[in-house]
């Protein structure tokens, strides 16, 4: 029969509390680890998608300044690659789109009408940012991308 802990010795009660202690370590060193891991993912996909935006935008100068939104779609099908990326698109200089990409999966993605400031926001699923598409100096238009937060959920 096993008997109630009011009814323990002072030494099982000590014994007990002492493992209370270690499950306490335990949980908080996994709740550390995991916040950890979230932002340091969270940054390593800032930085991710700032490279995307800088490739696409550098291949895609010629296509903004000529107005030529088949070299642009042709340029955003090369994301093809990341699974993660949902939505992508490219504005020109008068702030509206010249080309689009959806990932697979995503019919019927809403895009930004017109781009927003430079830089990235963060949603519960979602990291979405904006980058200048610049040209000898000067801004000819802008780059947006979307990518999911699948992968982050996953590794936590």
């Amino acid at each position: 029969m096993i008997r109630s802990p009011k009814h323990w010795s002072i030494r099982g009660k000590a014994h007990l509390h002492r493992h209370d202690d270690h499950f306490l370590a335990l949980i908080l060193t996994i709740a550390a680890f995991a916040l950890f891991e979230y932002f340091t993912f969270r940054q390593h996909l800032v930085e991710r998608l700032e490279t995307l935006g800088q490739v696409i935008g550098g291949n895609s100068t010629a296509a903004i300044a000529f107005n030529r939104p088949d070299d642009a779609t042709a340029t955003l099908a090369t994301l093809s690659a990341e699974t993660n990326l949902r939505a992508a698109c490219i504005y020109n200089g008068q702030g509206e789109i010249l080309a689009r990409y959806s990932g697979p999966g995503t019919d019927g993605i809403a895009y930004p009408p017109h781009p927003g400031s430079a830089g990235y926001t963060l949603s519960r699923d979602s990291m979405a940012m904006f980058l200048p598409v610049k040209l000898d100096g000067n801004v000819v238009g802008t780059v947006y991308l979307r990518s999911d937060l699948g992968e982050l959920y996953d590794r936590l």
